[in-house]
């Protein structure tokens, strides 16, 4: 079947970030090398290990690139074995642990052959700065690129995803939240890191990305790397939990699993503020919002293949008459002067997950919108606020 060619004509408008968050969409020419082999990113959460579940399609992709052989699962501390036995259920020959805790163990020549042996690999969420201080420069982060040369698969989920890209950026002190990102984004800077496996150039990666309210965190840090390193480019993809971006040769990605992916970057015109005094802005933002099936070529930065179930959005009537309107994000009345209003948000932190949310009409002062105030006001409605502004705009046959 021919591919479906990715329709012209997104629409949407500048980002300020204040308490409110938009994306509006420009290209601009980026060329990265391809990569030399398969990589799966998972954005983090529970396996799901029923029939025909978002890990069995994903997981099973794993077992399939490594031609049924052996899967060594890599973690710096202990583990169940509950992965190495899922990927023998879906097909794999064997499939075991391999704890590399320290960085006499990670250099030990005996844990460079037992990488060295795999079929497929798979890093597991723990801690990244363990993970990188423990690996970086040893046999281990060798035998990992090695495996990579040579044509062989890798996958990872949550920090294991994240180590995968060139780009890593992390505080040592603790993780920054979305509210502080808003109100002190230049407060505690970043610590980038871009030489311990480098697979994906160009790329930094957010794993846990809705339910943590990561897409201002992910702006902060391209916005802090933009100004510290403006001629280095890349940009950023946050993964949500339960969904995978499977990532080939020719760097065309393809989404998988019950969540989006999201695709940031800055243009050469965007305009960046990060003063501790004032709130961050950050204008002229790329934004890519995809649901499974569709495929974003990382090198070209632009949607290859839609699928079928997708619906192109409605263009900009234009004319009419307006007027100024003030959004303020702490008041909910904000939230009803968009197309359609979300509510049933604050009742329960699942609301999402469980379906018990729901819309009805807005004002529609604002044409094209559904917005949702106190965006990060409470950790455990991140994903509900958020996600359900991503759910709506995501329109299928269903």
């Amino acid at each position: 079947m021919k591919e479906k060619e990715a329709p012209t004509g997104f629409h949407g408008v500048n980002l300020i970030l204040l308490l409110t968050i938009f994306c509006s969409i420009l290209l601009f020419p980026f060329h990265a090398k391809a990569v030399q082999a398969p990589l799966v990113l998972i954005g983090g959460g529970k396996e799901d290990f029923m029939p025909k579940s978002w890990s069995e399609s994903t997981f099973k992709f794993i077992v399939e690139k490594a031609n049924h052989g052996k899967i060594l699962v890599l973690s710096c501390t202990d583990e169940l074995d509950s992965i190495p036995s899922y990927f023998i259920h879906l097909g794999a020959e064997s499939a075991e642990l391999l704890k590399i805790p320290d960085r006499p163990f990670a250099d030990d020549p005996e844990t460079y052959k037992a990488i060295e042996k795999a079929d497929g690999l798979f890093i597991v969420d723990r801690e990244i700065l363990a993970q990188i201080n423990n690996w970086r420069g040893t046999r281990t982060e060798s035998a990992i690129r090695n495996h990579f040369a040579s044509g062989k698969i890798i996958g990872g989920s949550g920090t294991g995803a994240q180590i995968l890209a060139e780009v890593k950026a992390f505080r040592k002190d603790k993780d920054l939240t979305p509210p502080e990102a808003i109100r002190s984004p230049s407060a505690i800077p970043f610590s980038f890191q871009t030489d311990f496996l480098p697979l994906i150039p160009r790329v930094l990666v957010e794993t846990h990305f809705t339910r943590m309210g990561g897409l201002p965190i992910i702006l902060i840090k391209i916005a802090q790397w933009k100004l510290n390193s403006p001629s280095k480019d890349f940009f950023g993809i946050g993964i949500d939990e339960k969904t995978a971006l499977v990532i080939d040769e020719n760097l065309n990605a393809k989404v998988l699993g019950e969540g989006t992916v999201t695709f940031v970057a800055a243009a050469s015109s965007s305009t960046i503020r990060l003063d501790p005094r004032l709130p961050p802005i950050f204008s002229e933002v790329t934004c890519d919002v995809l649901t499974e099936g569709f495929v974003y070529n990382v090198s070209e930065r632009r949607v290859v293949t839609v699928p079928p179930t997708a619906v192109q959005g409605a263009a900009f009537p234009g004319g009419g008459t307006y007027r100024p309107i003030l959004i303020d994000g702490s008041n909910d009345s904000s939230a009803t002067l968009g197309d359609f209003e979300i509510f049933n948000h604050n009742r329960d932190s699942l609301a999402l997950q469980l379906g018990i949310l729901d819309e009805r009409p807005g004002e529609q002062a604002i044409w094209g919108t559904v917005i949702m105030s106190s965006g990060f006001s409470h950790q455990d409605y991140y994903e509900n606020r958020l996600g359900e502004q991503r759910n709506f705009y995501s329109s299928s046959d269903d």
